[in-house]
């Protein structure tokens, strides 16, 4: 297998802008970076963005787990990974600031910098923009990192109304990530195969007709889900599936920042009807009158 070319000249800059990356936005936004142009010294990622409806590039765990709460946080509106920093700009941002502008090594071409994410929040006129560095702990005592950091804070300073932060891991809510990781996989669920139609609505006003009527219950929801898995002959994990789906579509909510979300009581989860509805009538299958609570 041929070794996969990481250099990024001014061939592969001028290709990069006539492909539209960095511009667009929403589903239509294209990163100045994708996971095959840099190479990575852990894991990359391509999740689908709720928010976003496409697919988004992140070169590492940290990122990952940044765009987790992103993607969930309900005043985001967009979110641009990969953003690219107006070279101009950020060169004479180096010049004044005495700092070497990063260039790539391979080809000795100045690089166009990048900002891990561009975050849209609000909307219509009251919209704002948050620009964010995310870095391991452990590279902000790397003073070469601390200088294209400079240069990327003067550069969102020159910008009306965008804020810029750092983020380590050390700001991240764990408990509530893994949460976030745990529902991603069920947010959508009519592309998945039915053993008959209307079966995965049927779950849902099932599991929601549960949790209704049981809000003194301390049963763990695990738990809850195998008893319901057993009683409707159900391969096990489905309804704790349709669980997740349910809490990713926020039509279950419950503090999400705890340890362990699936063993949650079921007298912390409630029920919002009105976000049920909405999903209800978009879920693929109709369910019968007399399924809903069986």
């Amino acid at each position: 297998m041929a070794k996969r070319k990481y250099v990024i000249d001014s061939t592969k800059m001028a290709r990069f802008i006539k492909e539209g990356r960095g511009q667009g936005s929403g589903a239509n936004y294209k990163p100045w970076l994708t996971i095959q142009d840099v190479p990575s010294d852990g894991r990359v990622h391509r999740p689908y963005g709720w928010k976003t409806q496409r697919v988004h590039q992140l070169l590492s765990d940290i990122e990952y787990r940044h765009f987790l709460l992103l993607d969930w946080a309900p005043g985001v509106i967009d979110i641009r990974e990969q953003f690219p920093l107006d070279r101009d700009k950020t060169i004479a941002i180096a010049e004044e600031a005495g700092i070497k502008h990063p260039k790539d090594p391979r080809s000795d071409e100045l690089e166009v910098m990048t900002t891990d994410f561009l975050v849209v929040l609000g909307s219509g006129t009251n919209r704002k923009l948050e620009a964010w560095a995310i870095k391991p702990a452990k590279e902000l005592d790397d003073a070469r990192v601390m200088e294209k950091l400079e240069i990327e804070r003067r550069y969102w300073a020159t910008q009306e109304g965008v804020k810029w932060y750092i983020s380590t891991e050390r700001e991240l809510p764990m408990d509530q990530i893994e949460s976030l990781d745990w529902m991603r996989s069920a947010w959508d669920i009519n592309d998945i195969q039915e053993p008959r139609k209307g079966y995965f609505a049927e779950l849902m006003h099932r599991l929601v007709s549960y949790v209704q009527a049981n809000t003194r219950n301390e049963s763990r929801l695990n738990t809850v889900c195998s008893s319901l898995d057993e009683k409707c002959d159900c391969v096990p994990g489905t309804h704790l599936f349709v669980a997740r789906h349910l809490l990713a579509r926020r039509v279950l909510t419950t503090d999400i920042d705890r340890k362990n979300l699936w063993e949650t009581p079921l007298m912390d989860i409630c029920v919002d009807t009105a976000v049920f509805r909405v999903l209800a009538s978009q879920t693929s299958g109709a369910v019968p009158e007399d399924r809903r609570a069986a």
